[in-house]
């Protein structure tokens, strides 16, 4: 039995950018949901008739590739897939646009599919495939209309713009999105790959395979992850050097360039404030005395030492979420089965951003002249920990009922049990504020519908 799926999308924007926003480069991964657990493997070389994308789905561990096929095209009024492989019987997907008004236009997103199960199966089997297509399409709608008024506002020329830590979350979806907004993106590894956008670097032996002369932006990311095993001796010296020395090698090859970047980019993190308790943080506020303070002190002291060859900015990143790694990640992973935890009191201050918003942050950073410094990258509501815990146990209507008390997290996490989990701050995006920069996911419910897919009525 063939099912139908039609959702319509308005935009405050003329149809052709509409489109054209469709026919970016990365934008089949920026419009696949993080839940799906899905890597896009080939992109389609161009929305005409003949181009071929792949997707591949893993579930279970068992890996499934998704084949579409481009079978017509009409440029600024409608194209269409069809699945040649995949893991419905039949799927054909259509696009319709349409002129609304003077500046504004609709996507219509229209679906004909056939399950891979009996008929007697469509009832019990189809209402769930179309609360998966709901929260799909709700997610790529999202993404859709909150892009377009990125590109519209931050329409700037061709840049040719480096990242390094682009392996992580953060990096490789700000490679996406700034290769979609049509810039020239380079990757600096750590590793050979072959390929012409990849510059292959070892900051303990100062090698470097191609000058850095001539980028405009320099994105310095990389770091190794804090939040896996405990912090031993080694852990914590792996952990710093990897920030230190690599910021320390990229400020020295740019002081010795002729023309260095415009900007220089480097991460930090709000662990930079430390334990604070329930007080107002803003980018002017003294440093912790934690391992992580410390840290985060020495990493943005060596990345202002470029402040006098070019403008410099310092992303304190907050408590990043996203489905596809870090904290939510790991909340969703135990609360989906119904082991939703408080820490300890729950009091202590989670300071979040969506990954879109962190997104989004990062390019008013590098594209508003005006911003240099220390920078916070969290959204404006922080929340207490057990009310992130209570508003993700509603919206995915599971219980909170275990708390996990200091002793047990300082036994088991020790160090980092302390200073990640039981600490806590409220800080507050004062250097976006001043700019007037407007986050998308303020309100942490509306955050997790987006995230996690909830629908317009989440």
């Amino acid at each position: 039995m063939v099912n139908t799926y039609k959702k319509d999308l308005y935009v405050n924007f003329v149809v052709e950018k509409l489109f054209s926003y469709h026919e970016r480069s990365g934008v089949l991964r920026r419009l696949t949901p993080p839940w799906v657990n899905a890597d896009v493997i080939k992109e389609p070389e161009n929305l005409h008739v003949g181009s071929s994308p792949i997707i591949r789905l893993k579930k279970f561990g068992i890996k499934l590739d998704w084949n579409a096929l481009h079978t017509e095209y009409d440029k600024n009024r409608f194209f269409k897939d069809v699945q040649i492989k995949g893991p419905f019987r039949f799927w054909q997907h259509s696009h319709y646009f349409n002129d609304i008004s003077a500046g504004s236009s609709k996507l219509t997103d229209y679906v004909e599919y056939e399950l891979p199960f009996p008929t007697i199966l469509d009832t019990a089997i189809g209402g769930l495939v179309r609360k998966e297509l709901d929260r799909m399409f709700h997610y790529r709608h999202s993404v859709t209309k909150n892009d377009l008024a990125i590109i519209d506002k931050y329409n700037a020329p061709v840049k040719k713009i480096l990242i390094s830590g682009s392996g992580g979350v953060i990096g490789g979806e700000l490679t996406t999105l700034l290769k979609m907004m049509g810039h020239k993106v380079y990757k600096l590894i750590r590793r050979k790959s072959g390929r012409e956008d990849d510059i292959v670097y070892e900051p303990y032996s100062g090698y470097i395979s191609d000058s850095l002369e001539g980028f405009d932006i320099i994105i310095h990311l990389a770091g190794a992850p804090i939040g896996k095993g405990k912090w031993t001796d080694k852990k914590k010296k792996i952990i710093r050097e990897s920030r230190i020395n690599t910021t320390s090698f990229l400020v020295d090859k740019i002081k010795q360039l002729k023309r260095p970047p415009n900007v220089f980019f480097s991460a930090s993190a709000i662990g930079y404030y430390g334990d604070r308790g329930g007080i107002e943080l803003d980018e002017g506020s003294e440093k912790g005395t934690d391992f992580i303070s410390d840290l985060c002190c020495d990493w943005e002291e060596e990345a202002l030492k470029l402040k006098d060859t070019c403008r410099v900015v310092v992303g304190r990143f907050g408590v990043v979420l996203t489905l596809k790694g870090g904290a939510l990640k790991e909340y969703y992973n135990f609360y989906r089965f119904g082991l939703g935890f408080k820490i300890d009191s729950g009091e202590q201050w989670i300071s979040w951003i969506s990954l879109d918003d962190a997104l989004y942050s990062v390019l008013e950073c590098i594209f508003n002249k005006k911003i240099q410094g220390a920078v916070n990258i969290v959204s404006d509501s922080p929340v207490k920990q057990k009310d992130f815990a209570e508003t993700l146990a509603r919206f995915l209507k599971r219980p909170v009922f275990l708390k996990l008390p200091a002793s047990f997290i300082n036994g088991f996490f020790g160090q980092k049990g302390k200073e990640v989990l039981l600490a806590g701050s409220k800080v507050k995006p004062v250097k976006l504020k001043e700019q007037k920069y407007r986050f998308f996911y303020s309100d942490l419910k509306v955050a997790f519908a987006h995230l996690m897919g909830g629908g317009d009525n989440a």
